[in-house]
This record gives structure tokens, sequence and C-alpha cells, in this order.
């Protein structure tokens, strides 16, 4: 996949090139580059993901004046909403569900998109599971009491002993010995293993989930979650990408919101910042009061066109990343009912080893089946498709199902970096209190899932009552 500083650097040139192919004989005054448009703004903002569009909806909201920039031709970010080109029906399989709770209320009743409650992919959806590495059918879990069981008690334990972790990383010093161990030793620890598939197959892309720091699982498959699942989750009706163009409308496309955006160079200093950027239809140059980054922190991403500090290369040098791909697939003879989770019987708590496909999901419109493949280290964007068509076969072997046509990948979007993540040492030496000192330094303020946990409910929280007041009273 290129790299966006790449995809930058071609656009950039293919400005230049239509300025060249139109050029004529200018006057002395004239020069072969316009001058960049210049906008004055309270807030500059990268990134119209989750975080950045939630950012620049609530400071429009209040009064202040922002600009949004994304690389991407539309806002959202992880939200990828599959469109029936037949019937125009819409299918989520990026951001699927978020959790009932007075922020997402408000949020959505403010960009009038509907929220209703979440019933799963497909009416009477029937769940099977099958190893897909060795292409044959797998048991259930045969403990459901015991998980049920589980689930308040890791509720519990989460209000109880962990309230810290419910926003944002703030660890307390000495770090816990209990939030530094496996996540599958803590969970055996608690008496919890009945919740580690669930855990695994719900949140998606943190790697081999059991051997991750239970610090970083907790903040994960956290207590918002475990409340979806007592009480319910919500989602947009199938419709998220819904959403981020209503907020698109609302903050004004290519005024306050700007796509297909490329960064080449951001400024810093006591007295505010200036982002310079290139658009399709050409160079603009934001001079705003404050800055919002809500980009991955990582020093490939940054180092292009940041004006990093000493302590920020130092700290953003030190995340690790996972890999997560989703796709759309058509033709898989999978029943439009049936959703196949991926399931090995012989591996600890059932869960297979990555790189692998969780699980094919049915859609409710199209007859198309969506996938969600990780992989704890980088993989090319072909060799991830060409697993998860093997991965179909493996399901058509197992489960003695077969399509009359080939199958095929329709749609496929990489979600990558995904779930940063430092190690045991940095954690136990205040790395989280580090870069938590980086909030409004040089006039920025940092948010996103790096931050927070992959989990636009958390995010919107943590941006709601941890960076947004700072920040509005540091305008003042």
């Amino acid at each position: 996949m290129a790299s966006l500083w790449s995809i930058c650097k071609l656009l950039f040139a293919l400005l230049h090139l239509a300025s060249a192919l139109s050029f004529r004989p200018a006057t002395d005054s004239q020069t072969h580059h316009p001058q960049p448009e210049i906008i004055e703004r309270d807030v500059a903002i990268i990134g119209g993901g989750s975080s950045g569009t939630y950012s620049a909806i609530r400071l429009q909201q209040q009064g202040h004046s922002v600009a949004l920039i994304e690389k991407e031709n539309r806002l959202g970010g992880h939200v990828n909403t599959f469109v029936d080109p037949p019937t125009g029906g819409t299918f989520d399989y990026g951001v699927i569900i978020l959790v009932n709770v007075s922020i997402v209320r408000d949020y959505f009743q403010y960009l009038d998109t509907p929220l209703g409650k979440y019933t799963g992919f497909v009416p009477g959806m029937n769940t099977l599971y099958a190893d897909f590495a060795a292409g044959a059918s797998a048991p259930a879990p045969n403990d459901t009491l015991a998980e049920a069981d589980a689930v308040p008690r890791y509720a519990r334990l989460l209000q109880d002993q962990y309230p810290y972790l419910a926003s944002g990383f703030h660890i307390p010093k000495p770090v816990p010995e209990e939030l530094l161990i496996p996540y599958g030793d803590f969970l055996a620890q608690r008496n919890l293993s009945a919740l580690a598939y669930t855990a695994w197959y719900i949140d998606e892309g943190v790697g081999n989930a059991l051997a991750q720091p239970a610090l970083y699982m907790l903040k994960y498959y956290n207590l918002l979650q475990v409340e979806g699942i007592n009480y319910g989750f919500v989602n947009a009706g199938n419709n998220y990408q819904g959403l981020y163009d209503t907020a698109l409308r609302k903050l004004g496309n290519a005024t306050n919101a700007f796509l297909n955006s490329c960064i080449d160079r951001i400024t810093r200093s006591t007295r505010g910042v200036e982002v310079q950027f290139t658009t399709p239809t050409g160079r603009k140059i934001v001079r705003a009061k404050k800055l919002v980054m809500t980009i991955p922190p990582l020093l490939s991403s940054l180092k292009p066109f940041f004006d990093l500090t000493p302590t920020e290369t130092s700290l953003f040098g030190q995340y690790n990343s996972s890999y997560i791909w989703d796709a759309i697939v058509n033709n898989t003879g999978i029943p439009g009912t049936v959703e196949v989770q991926n399931r090995d019987p012989e591996a600890p708590d059932g869960i297979p080893a990555l790189p692998a496909a969780y699980a094919f999901v049915p859609s409710p419109v199209g007859g198309v089946h969506a996938t969600w493949y990780s992989s704890p280290h980088y993989l090319s964007d072909e060799q991830v498709k060409t697993d998860i068509l093997q991965s179909v076969a493996q399901i058509q072997k197992a489960q003695k199902y077969s399509s009359a046509a080939t199958p095929e990948i329709v749609e496929f979007h990489s979600h990558n970096p995904y779930e940063l993540t430092v190690s045991l040492d940095a954690i136990k030496e205040g790395f989280y209190d580090k870069v938590n000192a980086l909030q409004g330094q040089l006039n920025t303020y940092w948010t996103g899932a790096a931050w927070e946990s992959h989990d636009s409910t958390a995010i919107w929280n943590f941006t709601e009552y941890e960076i947004l007041p700072k920040l509005i009273q540091s305008l003042h």
C-alpha cells in the first residue's frame, strides 16, 4: 500500500503538471505558482476520522472556527460502509457498534442521524465455527454459562480496581504488576478465561491478544463494551458513512473541512501554528491558534511534515503497531444467514494463531460477506487478499459449501497502523505520563486511539472531557 507521503508527493506533482500544461506567457508580475490561499482559524485539526471529526463538530458547535484536514476523499476514518449498487442498501463493516450513552446520543442527534438498537448482522443469523487453517469444522465454545458468569465479574473488576482506565492512560506509580502480565495470564488468575475468545473476536487488530500486556486489553475490552454486552449496543442503521457525510455538510466542505489533502509542513510556536497543505485545487495555508493532532503518532507518519521536538521524537519512536484489514467478499458459497467464526479447538481458549481472518459475516444487502483480517507483523495487501480467499476455500471445505462463481474481493481496506503499544519497560518508566504531558505544548493537543483505545464511544468521551475543555480554555 502506498504511503501517505508518496501519495502526497504524487498529488503535488500532478498539480504542478497541470499548471505546466495550462501555462501561458506571464507578465512580470505573475509567477508560475500562484500564492497559497491563507486561511485564519481558531483550531486546525489533522485527520478526519472518529476523533478529528468529533473535535471539529464540537468546537464548531461552541462557536470556534476550525479547519479539518483529511487525506482521504471522505470523513470517517475506520468507517467502511458497503453500498449495494442495485438497491442502494448499505451495510457497515468498519465501525459497527457503539455504546448507548449520552455522548453518543447527543452527537447523533446534532447530526440528524437516527440511532438504532444493534440487532446483529442479519435477522436470524446462525453462527458456525471452523478452523480456517485446517479447513475443518470446529466446535462452538461449550461453556456459555461460564462466560455469562464472567462478564459481571469482569465489569466489577474494571470498576473497583481499575477506574483510572476508563478514560485515557492515567496509570499509577508504581504500575500495578497485574497490568503488565499477559492478558491470558490475567484472565486465568482471575478465573475469567471464559471471556478470552469473545475479547479476541470483538477487539480485532490487537495482534496476539493473550500475549498483550493486560493494560492494553483492559483498555480495549473496556467497561463500556461490557455495558454494551449487558444492555445492548447501538448503531447508525447500517450507514455510519451517512453520519460523517452529514458532519462534512455541517462543517462546510472545502471551507472548514478539506478532503483529498496532503500536509506539506506544520510549524508550531508559542504564538500559534501554521499548516501548509495541498488540495486538488491548489496550495493552502491555515494559520491557527491551536492544533489538534488525531493521526497515529508514529515517526514514519509525522517526520515528512511535522516539526517534531526531541521529546516527541523520543516518545513516538517507541510505539509499535499491529495490523488489520477488512474486506467484502462475493461468491463465498456461505448462506446469507450464516456467520462463520475462526476457531482453533487445539489452541488455548480456541483462539487461532495470527495472521488470520477472524470471521466471515453476512450482509443484509448484496448477498456478500464481510471479513476482518489481522497480523501482528507487516503483510502486503496482496498477501492478505490471497489468504482471505484461501480462508473462503477452507470454509467451503469445512462446511461443504460451494459457489457457482469464483469468490472475489469486491472491497478491501487497510486500517494500518493499528493498536499502538510500547514495551513493558517503557510503561514502567512512565511513558504514558510523559506523552500526557505533551498536551498543550506548542499549542498542540493530541487525541485518537493511541491516547484512548480503538473504540469511538471511548474516543469521543476522552476528547469531550479530557482534551476539548483544556483546548477551549487556552483559546480565551
